[in-house]
């Protein structure tokens, strides 16, 4: 938020900066997320140690198979694919949540049904990237109803604009979106990161 901000260390707010850039945030978060984070996620608990184990264990026996037919080469070639997958991945989930006219809220009194709605988003790049990523782009509608599959959430995305106001975003508008860094608390609204240099020189005057 601007005021956690407005409140950060020289080195946190540096750290912020870069993992906020997309040439950071994009490649680096996403071998980070897919290659370690989701190895053993927040949720494994959960889900069971002996279970997450099996199904790494699964993964190193699948990369062996990879390794024994076609050579390093081919566990390359599979790890930067999946790579590549997940910078798609990444790219979409950030624009789908970090938009300008978003909306964010703290629990308890996060409604579910208007983070959806609102503080999700549908990515409108056309009709073959909708095919190419199963239409994973109607990414508000995902996030209220979750169990709809793939294949039909064009069409329940469609049904529901007829009742509500659905927020849809252009290329133009997603690469912009990439300028919005902070959630300001009293506007309710997506800010860039603050010009320091310009408020420093109008203080000192």
């Amino acid at each position: 938020t601007v005021k956690e901000w407005e409140e950060a260390g020289v080195w946190k707010r540096l750290y912020y900066r870069l993992y906020r850039h997309p040439a950071v945030l994009i490649p680096v978060g996403a071998a980070y997320v897919y290659f370690l984070v989701y190895r053993w996620p927040k949720n494994a608990a959960e889900v069971g140690a002996k279970a997450m184990l099996a199904h790494n264990a699964a993964i190193l026996a699948y990369l062996g198979v990879v390794y024994w037919l076609a050579g390093w080469t081919g566990v390359f070639t599979l790890l930067f694919a999946i790579w590549v997958g997940g910078m798609l991945g990444v790219f979409l989930v950030y624009l789908q949540h970090n938009f300008e006219g978003t909306w964010w809220d703290r629990r308890p009194d996060l409604d579910p049904n208007r983070a959806a709605i609102q503080g999700g988003s549908c990515l409108d790049f056309g009709w073959v990237f909708d095919e190419a990523v199963a239409n994973i782009t109607k990414h508000d509608i995902h996030h209220l109803v979750a169990s709809i599959p793939s294949y039909r959430l064009r069409g329940a995305h469609r049904e529901l604009e007829k009742t509500h106001e659905l927020r849809r975003i252009s290329f133009p508008e997603a690469l912009h979106a990439f300028t919005l860094k902070l959630w300001d608390e009293e506007a309710e609204q997506l800010v860039p990161f603050p010009k320091e240099r310009r408020s420093v020189a109008v203080a000192a005057e």
